[in-house]
């Protein structure tokens, strides 16, 4: 620096570093934002699927206990299932993928849609004690309890599951539980 003040080459050393100082810090900002978009659009999803959950758990509460010799009472596949739950009505559930992802439609006389925000094929998956099936009740089977539903996607690889509703049934008042056959007589 002369007495005169700063050289034209000094100054633009200057310049630079702090040009450099301000594209480091506006890449930091980007990357923050970036961090926090994708921590918002996880818990979005997460509070999806536990809203999906709970409305699949309330509808099944309609329910009384699901057994496999019930054959009329509830019927599941792959796509959806219904049971009556009501003097003239049913409850339903269905799985529909459009291209805004995964949507649970279900149905207790008011029907409503929930949007998991998941890309792929899913199904149901039907729950025993003894077994698991894509339909219930399933074929060639012996008497079982319905004991959960589970949302899986195939998308990559092994069946995931993504929602799991457990079913809490009730036993009826009349009951003689049977220890060797796990079930009501």
């Amino acid at each position: 620096m002369s007495e005169e003040g700063y050289t034209l080459v000094e100054m633009l050393v200057a310049l630079m570093i702090i040009g450099f100082a301000t594209a480091a810090l506006l890449t930091g900002v980007g990357v923050i934002g970036r961090q926090q978009a994708a921590a918002v659009g996880l818990l979005s999803d997460v509070q999806a699927l536990r809203d999906a959950r709970t409305h699949l758990e309330l509808l099944l509460s309609r329910a009384a206990a699901i057994r496999v010799r019930d054959a009329g009472h509830f019927t599941g596949e792959s796509a959806g299932f219904h049971f009556p739950c009501g003097a003239s009505a049913d409850c339903s559930a269905q799985l529909r993928d459009g291209r805004e992802g995964l949507t649970l439609v279900l149905d207790d006389g008011a029907p409503r849609s929930l949007a998991l925000r998941r890309t792929g094929p899913a199904h149901f998956l039907y729950q025993g004690r003894l077994s698991e099936s894509a339909a219930w009740p399933p074929a060639d089977l012996p008497p079982d309890n319905l004991r959960a539903i589970s949302i899986v996607t195939t998308a990559s690889g092994p069946a995931n599951p993504v929602v799991v509703a457990r079913i809490w049934p009730e036993q009826p008042a009349q009951c003689a539980f049977d220890v060797i056959s796990q079930d009501c007589q």
